[in-house]
């Protein structure tokens, strides 16, 4: 036997035995917890724009309140718009039973907005502002969507000068995108530059369900601040807390205009 097959011999057992002892001792990862679902694709994006744009639309055509400096607050009148046509929309939420949700309608004389609340139905008074602690989820991820629709775009009717700050547009596809690049802001257009990097980005929102929490993600345009990715984290169990909002610019854009 030659002096290399000689030492093959002896130090193959050994090298062998050598693994065997070290992937013994190498302690086993600690297992992570899976999501139960995360949802992503192009046909549920479409879906959940359609949503946006039918929240957008809910307002229209009803009476609008009178605004100006001096008007006072006032509680929603008849022929206003009744938030409870939300859930026309948003079909997978509903308010916790015996309640139901209304608005007062504030004038702090620089800006004009609704406050939602929510109140028993059989009570004017002794109601919440936290509303959404009143608004229950089927526990789907179109709930959840939906749940964080209403939280942004609850309040975004009858907005009069400084309110308007409140301009949260949620872009859920390129039908979505397109509709904001072709907008004009104060007779202003998006830059070239701008409309280039937002049609890099992915618009498609983003659920993920887990044992206790649930994570959804959204990109917003607004015209102070541009494209913002905001990702929300909401208890799963009744009744429902936002815990944490974590955002990241993704493309940068002021129209450097205050009222």
């Amino acid at each position: 036997m030659g002096n290399s097959t000689l030492a093959r011999s002896i130090l193959i057992p050994i090298f062998t035995c050598f693994c065997v002892f070290a992937a013994s001792c190498t302690p086993t990862p600690e297992p992570t917890e899976s999501p139960i679902s995360v949802s992503s694709d192009d046909s549920v994006a479409a879906a959940r724009q359609a949503t946006v744009d039918a929240m957008s639309a809910l307002p229209s055509g009803y009476e609008e309140p009178e605004i100006g400096y001096d008007v006072p607050d006032s509680p929603r009148l008849e022929g206003w718009f009744d938030v409870n046509e939300y859930f026309s929309v948003l079909n997978h939420l509903s308010m916790q039973p015996g309640y139901t949700l209304d608005y007062v309608y504030h004038n702090s004389g620089s800006g004009a907005q609704p406050y939602l609340y929510a109140r028993k139905i059989d009570a004017t008074e002794n109601y919440d502002y936290d509303y959404l602690a009143y608004v229950q989820t089927d526990d789907t991820e179109e709930s959840f969507f939906q749940y964080i629709v209403l939280s942004i775009m609850g309040e975004q009717f009858y907005l009069w000068w400084h309110a308007a700050y409140n301009d949260y547009t949620i872009i859920c596809d390129r039908t979505g995108l397109e509709a904001v690049l072709s907008d004009t802001y104060f007779d202003n257009t998006l830059p070239a530059e701008v409309q280039k990097e937002a049609r890099r980005l992915d618009f498609a929102p983003q659920v993920e369900i887990n044992n206790d929490t649930v994570t959804v993600r959204v990109v917003i345009f607004t015209k102070w601040g541009g494209f913002i990715e905001e990702t929300y984290t909401i208890t799963r169990a009744f009744p429902r807390i936002i815990e944490d909002i974590e955002t990241k610019t993704l493309v940068e854009w002021s129209i450097n205009i205050t009222f």
